[in-house]
């Protein structure tokens, strides 16, 4: 019995061990170009051991669409969990290329290995002649605009920015949106995984162009709808940045320090590291240099776009985040320190029968912030959940002082004015979220939020005014401020895939709000802040404090459908394309609010119930049936209730000689909108866009004004008006031609029809009364530009002609014209490998009524610089304006005056960089 038992143990042992044995993972990889990434059905597969021993040949399969031509091409393994192996990829023209395989020892099912990428060769020797294939800067795959980072010839020392704005078709304005073909980007990215939570500015400034494969511009599907396995929610426009396999491990840095004329200095430090499965970065500031355009890019040097102040900034960032196939999590933390100096002196006119109100003002202030905020992001992938948590800090002290006059024919006022005040602010809010796949079979998702928040502000400021004319006593006001809200809300969303193509959203959010805002204001015989709440009583202003408490319930109910179509794969697009033929989409929102608002003798219970209402509509067509030609149509209109506050009839005189007014008759804005582009890409390199936009506003708000000439005192109270509508047009295009594609030639143009109904003064009246202007801005902008080797010439140009018209008796015709033309250029003389950069830009106006505006303004900048330590070390000299013609001084003029505004800046300046790069790479594997 022993005996059978003892067999009966072996042979239940011997079945584990063959079951366990024959246990499979199914491992899919593809095949193709490292560049183009098109497949290579023909590539010979070796599968190898990790010491290269060959141990079998692995087929490559590949998928033909209806035309015959290869679409796909992978390889269909499998292997025993815990087992590593190599795979080699060899095709005639192209260098071997490997894979690693390694198959976890929990695997099961079928995972993807990742792509076998053969680089092809680019040069060859034919009888001591070499032959040299021309390098694209810019394909098509697929949905998606590939750019060559290595085409792109760039001086060393040059940054991600500097890279993207060669790019076809790109523009980037100073504040680091980019647009694409007329189409703005959304979020910039690294290696397909967000930076800095979509900061752009953070990478285009600190990461080296030369570390950069290819860019990468497309409509990104959401991790949830990659999680769901359907695009449950809409795409972005992204651009997607690309690390070379050189530098997706191990450490990227670099530092730089600069000083220049004008006690002007720069220090920057940036990190950027690799370690599988992490990811960090650090990246440090200290500046007064308050710049960010570059020497090259002459579009940029606009005179109204030259500093109004004097910044110092002090700011360090850092982001660390994992990744594995079950959790990512994101931390990021960000601190920074501004002191902002601004002095301006201004001379206002008014236009009235029989005089000429003169004001004057000069004023100094002096701003410091102090800002802290903390970022996580935790997600996991099954299930797919997560928990989001934002925190910031942040406090405030200003000063400031100034002088205002007021004249007619003789002295009407005379104000002096200092104050200083101090501010912090507190806000922490945290969300729970995730998604529920119910019926993989019908394909019904359920999608969940749960979030809360709290916002505390306070403040505290003090102002004296003293009164030379007419003679009175000083004024001293003392400002007790806080702003406190809390907030929670819920959102529930179900999403039903039909087998029909049909995808239907259904969906409500519930947003529950409670603030409290109040603002006493004091007026002691000086100027100090008792610590007495009591004290305070009998020197409070209680005409212009309140005490307010808003409690609102926003209740939203969601109706989305959609026709799904597919477009079928080709030569350029690897798999079929699926896309929203039609979409029709409808959110009703009732939303109620109560507002206790105490103001001097205003006790009041304002309570009010609004229902918003905003359906849209969207359309998409491809009339050749594949994705290279695009039609977009969609429509939409939407309504917002009024500002409670602004509906409190109440008067506010706090500040001389300005008086603010409530309106209970106020009502929100509507407004409908519809817009309409066609997308062509063809050969050459071409981008076409051709888009038109209307909007239309059914009710909007504006500001009548009173003023009355005896005391200069202005009053200004909110009113609705009607009738406003802008239309435009849009043409961008973008080509490039010439034997070897040197030549790089874009345009941009726009017209706009502004039709403006707001409300301003009549010569010989002294209150406003609705006014109709209508503005037609013809606009156009193009730069042709030569690249080849290390010489980069282009040539722009760009002019704007407003011709605006009014319906008032003493209004004048306006046809004024804004025109620009310049030059830049970059070589680097290949023996020293020395960079010369300069721009020189005319900027011009014509057309306007006072001769101090109809202007020539010659921007010249310059720059040199000389890599060291083979590339590690770049010395660069730059001079900013350096014929000095710029000025910081801006005019305005309109129906109601003449407006001159001088700002302290500092336009010209000599600096010198230094500039050092390393990297650290791991050893190899």
């Amino acid at each position: 019995m022993k005996m059978k038992f003892l067999l009966l143990i072996l042979s239940l042992i011997s079945v584990g061990e063959t079951v366990s044995a024959q246990k499979q993972v199914g491992v899919q990889a593809t095949v193709m170009d490292d560049f183009l990434e098109t497949p290579l059905p023909d590539t010979k597969v070796t599968l190898m051991t990790l010491d290269s021993v060959p141990v079998k040949t692995i087929n490559v399969t590949k998928l033909v669409n209806g035309e015959g031509k290869v679409v796909f091409s992978q390889l269909f393994m499998s292997f025993k969990p815990g087992e590593k192996y190599l795979l080699r990829g060899t095709l005639d023209g192209y260098d071997d290329a490997w894979l690693e395989i390694n198959i976890p020892e929990d695997a099961s099912g079928t995972i993807d290995a990742g792509n076998l990428r053969l680089s092809k060769h680019f040069s060859r020797d034919l009888d001591e002649v070499t032959v040299k294939a021309t390098k694209v800067k810019m394909f098509w795959k697929g949905d998606t605009i590939v750019y060559n980072a290595d085409a792109f010839n760039l001086p060393e020392g040059s940054m991600l920015d500097d890279l993207i704005r060669q790019m076809p078709g790109v523009t980037m304005n100073d504040e680091g949106e980019i647009f694409v073909n007329g189409r703005k980007v959304d979020e910039l990215l690294l290696g397909s995984k967000s930076f800095f939570h979509g900061k752009s500015q953070v990478l285009l400034k600190n990461l080296p162009y030369y570390t950069v494969k290819n860019i990468k511009v497309y409509d990104k599907t959401s991790e949830l709808s990659e999680a769901m396995g359907a695009d449950v929610d809409p795409k972005k426009y992204v651009m997607d940045v690309n690390l070379t396999s050189q530098y997706n491990r191990g450490v990227i840095a670099n530092a730089e320090a600069a000083g220049g004329t004008s006690e002007r200095y720069l220090g920057r430090a940036f990190l950027l590291g690799f370690s599988d499965p992490f990811r960090f970065s650090i990246t440090g500031n200290v500046n007064n240099v308050n710049e960010t355009r570059h020497i090259g890019q002459s579009s940029s040097w606009t005179p109204e776009k030259m500093p109004k102040s004097q910044v110092t900034t002090h700011a360090v960032a850092g982001e660390l985040k994992f990744d594995n196939k079950k959790v990512e999590e994101t931390v990021n933390v960000y601190y920074t320190y501004t002191s902002d100096l601004l002095d301006i002196n201004r001379r206002s006119e008014l236009f009235l029968n029989g005089l000429t109100p003169l004001s004057t003002m000069q004023s100094s202030t002096r701003d410091r912030s102090h800002r802290l905020r903390v970022q996580n992001n935790l997600r996991l992938k099954k299930p797919w959940m997560g928990f989001d948590f934002d925190y910031i800090h942040q406090s405030f002290r200003t000063g400031t002082e100034g002088i205002s006059e007021q004249r007619d024919s003789a002295l009407v006022s005379r104000i002096t004015d200092f104050g200083h005040g101090t501010r912090k602010l507190s806000d922490i809010n945290g969300r729970f979220w995730g998604a529920v796949n119910f019926n993989k079979g019908v394909k019904t998702y359920f999608n969940y939020s749960l979030g809360a928040g709290h916002k505390d502000e306070h403040g505290q400021s003090m102002r004296q005014y003293g009164f030379e004319v007419p003679l009175a006593s000083p004024l001293h006001n003392v400002n007790d401020y806080m702003d406190r809200k809390t907030n929670g809300n819920l959102w529930l969303n179900c999403i039903m895939l039909s087998k029909s193509d049909f995808r239907i959203t259904i969906g409500g959010t519930i947003d529950l709000e409670r603030s409290r805002k109040r603002d006493f204001l004091y007026r002691p015989d000086s100027l100090y802040l008792p610590s007495q709440k009591d004290a305070l009583e009998a020197i409070t202003d209680f005409s212009n404090s309140y005490d307010s408490r808003l409690t609102s319930a926003t209740y939203s109910t969601v109706l989305n459908i959609k026709k799904m179509g597919m477009l079928p794969a080709d030569e350029t697009m690897p798999i079929p394309y699926d896309y929203s033929i039609w979409e029709v989409s409808l959110v009703a929102t009732p939303k109620t609010q109560s507002l206790h608002y105490i103001r001097g003798a205003i006790d009041t219970l304002v309570r009010a119930t609004t229902f918003l209402f905003r359906p849209e509509l969207g359309l998409n067509l491809f009339p050749t049936g594949r994705y290279g030609t695009q039609i977009s149509l969609k429509a939409s209109h939407y309504n917002d209730s009024p500002s409670l506050y602004d509906m409190i009839n109440h008067r506010d005189d706090a500040v001389p000689l300005i008086v603010k007014l409530g309106n209970p008759d106020l009502k929100g804005i509507q407004v409908s909108e519809g817009e309409a582009n066609f997308y062509r890409r063809g050969s050459h390199q071409s981008l076409l866009h051709v888009g038109a936009t209307f909007r239309y506003f059914h009710c909007s708000t504006a500001q009548s004004v009173q003023y009355d000439p005896q005391t200069g005192t202005t009053t200004y109270r909110p009113v609705n008006v009607s009738g406003n509508y802008v239309a435009k047009a849009s043409f961008d295009m973008t080509r490039t031609f010439g034997r070897d594609r040197q030549w790089t030639w874009s345009d941009n143009t726009d017209a706009t029809f502004d039709n403006s109904v707001d409300h301003s003064m009549l010569q010989g009246e002294t209150e406003s009364h609705i006014n109709r202007v209508r503005t037609l801005t013809l606009h156009d902008g193009m730069y042709l530009q030569f690249a080849k080797g290390s010489l980069n010439v282009r040539a722009t140009g760009d002019v704007r002609w407003r011709r605006s018209t009014g319906r008032m008796r003493d209004f004048t015709t306006l046809s004024a014209v804004d025109f620009q033309y310049g030059m830049s250029a970059r070589y680097t003389i290949p023996e020293l490998n020395t960079t010369f950069a300069a721009d020189g830009t005319m900027y011009s106006r014509r057309g306007y009524g006072s001769s101090s505006l109809n202007t020539n303004d010659f921007m010249l900048n310059a720059s040199i610089s000389q890599p060291m330590l083979k590339g590690r070390l770049v010395a660069r000299v730059e001079g900013f304006d350096l014929l000095h013609q710029l000025s910081q001084v801006n005019y305005e003029v309109n129906a109601q005056g003449r407006v001159e505004t001088w700002y302290r800046s500092l336009p010209h300046y000599v600096m010198l960089h230094l500039i050092y790069n390393f990297n650290i790479r791991p050893k190899k594997r």
